[in-house]
Protein backbone atom coordinates (compact mmCIF):
# COMPACT_ATOMS: atom_id res chain seq x y z
CA UNK A 1 0.00 0.00 0.00
CA UNK A 2 1.31 2.91 -0.91
CA UNK A 3 2.19 6.22 1.89
CA UNK A 4 0.62 9.59 0.54
CA UNK A 5 1.41 12.25 2.20
CA UNK A 6 -1.73 14.81 2.74
CA UNK A 7 -0.11 18.44 1.28
CA UNK A 8 -1.97 22.01 0.37
CA UNK A 9 -0.71 23.44 -3.05
CA UNK A 10 -2.17 26.54 -4.47
CA UNK A 11 -4.90 26.26 -2.06
CA UNK A 12 -5.89 22.74 -2.75
CA UNK A 13 -5.93 19.37 -1.57
CA UNK A 14 -2.91 17.62 -2.71
CA UNK A 15 -1.62 14.50 -2.20
CA UNK A 16 2.55 13.91 -2.53
CA UNK A 17 4.85 10.75 -2.56
CA UNK A 18 8.75 11.32 -3.46
CA UNK A 19 8.51 8.69 -6.19
CA UNK A 20 6.97 7.69 -9.40
CA UNK A 21 3.98 5.92 -8.85
CA UNK A 22 1.28 5.13 -11.82
CA UNK A 23 -1.97 4.93 -9.01
CA UNK A 24 -3.68 7.44 -7.88
CA UNK A 25 -5.58 7.56 -4.26
CA UNK A 26 -9.23 7.41 -4.45
CA UNK A 27 -11.15 10.64 -5.39
CA UNK A 28 -7.75 12.19 -6.84
CA UNK A 29 -8.07 11.72 -10.84
CA UNK A 30 -5.11 14.07 -11.59
CA UNK A 31 -1.43 13.02 -11.59
CA UNK A 32 1.66 15.41 -11.91
CA UNK A 33 5.20 15.37 -11.61
CA UNK A 34 7.03 17.64 -9.96
CA UNK A 35 10.50 18.68 -10.97
CA UNK A 36 14.07 19.78 -9.02
CA UNK A 37 16.49 22.10 -10.39
CA UNK A 38 20.35 21.12 -11.02
CA UNK A 39 21.40 22.56 -7.76
CA UNK A 40 18.95 21.49 -5.25
CA UNK A 41 17.79 17.83 -6.09
CA UNK A 42 15.65 18.02 -2.97
CA UNK A 43 13.12 21.19 -3.36
CA UNK A 44 10.45 20.85 -6.18
CA UNK A 45 10.57 23.88 -8.26
CA UNK A 46 7.77 22.78 -11.20
CA UNK A 47 4.07 20.45 -11.50
CA UNK A 48 4.37 19.43 -14.95
CA UNK A 49 2.20 16.81 -16.70
CA UNK A 50 5.41 14.76 -17.37
CA UNK A 51 9.45 15.08 -15.87
CA UNK A 52 11.82 12.69 -17.33
CA UNK A 53 14.85 15.19 -16.59
CA UNK A 54 15.21 16.28 -12.31
CA UNK A 55 11.74 14.56 -11.12
CA UNK A 56 11.20 14.48 -7.67
CA UNK A 57 7.82 13.12 -7.03
CA UNK A 58 4.11 12.64 -8.00
CA UNK A 59 1.50 14.91 -6.59
CA UNK A 60 -2.30 14.04 -7.27
CA UNK A 61 -4.93 16.96 -6.82
CA UNK A 62 -9.19 16.25 -7.21
CA UNK A 63 -9.49 19.02 -10.02
CA UNK A 64 -7.05 19.43 -13.25
CA UNK A 65 -4.49 22.36 -13.24
CA UNK A 66 -4.67 24.97 -15.92
CA UNK A 67 -1.39 24.96 -17.19
CA UNK A 68 -2.02 28.53 -19.18
CA UNK A 69 1.69 30.46 -18.62
CA UNK A 70 2.31 31.54 -22.02
CA UNK A 71 1.69 28.24 -23.60
CA UNK A 72 4.30 26.74 -21.30
CA UNK A 73 3.85 23.17 -20.19
CA UNK A 74 4.44 23.81 -16.27
CA UNK A 75 3.53 25.71 -12.82
CA UNK A 76 5.90 27.32 -10.84
CA UNK A 77 5.61 26.47 -7.61
CA UNK A 78 5.31 29.31 -4.59
CA UNK A 79 7.91 29.61 -1.57
CA UNK A 80 4.53 28.68 0.80
CA UNK A 81 3.92 25.56 -1.32
CA UNK A 82 6.97 24.19 -1.56
CA UNK A 83 7.75 24.43 2.43
CA UNK A 84 4.37 22.57 2.87
CA UNK A 85 5.19 20.04 0.17
CA UNK A 86 8.78 19.20 2.10
CA UNK A 87 7.03 19.38 5.20
CA UNK A 88 4.26 16.87 3.91
CA UNK A 89 7.08 13.99 2.70
CA UNK A 90 9.61 14.60 6.19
Amino acid sequence: MTNFKDVNVFGLEAKVVDYRISENPDGFDYKYDMRHNDSNWVDPVTIEKRVIVNFCGSIFFKKELMFSNNCRDYIELHEDDVYNIIQALN
